[in-house]
């Protein structure tokens, strides 16, 4: 937390050019914030590649069925050549 808060406090600075300070209970909202939306983040990180695997999996027996029509196709192909 020192480093988050350390960072928040540099952040606010450079964007505002107001200082706060660590006894500040902007910083406490800010700090929370941060957590609060890296946390969403890492869960929709895992949503999406839950989403991400189940769509390749999909993509792959597609894929699957495509070579299988394919290669009737090929055999219905010499069958009529022959």
């Amino acid at each position: 937390m020192n480093n988050d808060a350390d960072n928040i406090i540099a952040e606010v600075f450079r964007l505002t050019g107001t200082r706060i300070t660590r006894d500040d209970p902007v910083l406490a909202v800010l700090v929370m914030q941060r957590q609060f939306l890296q946390q969403s983040l890492d869960e929709f990180a895992g949503h999406l590649a839950i989403s991400h695997e189940a769509f390749l999996t999909q993509l792959a027996a597609h894929e699957q069925n495509i070579t299988d029509a394919a290669a009737k196709l090929e055999t219905y192909r010499e069958q009529l050549l022959t």
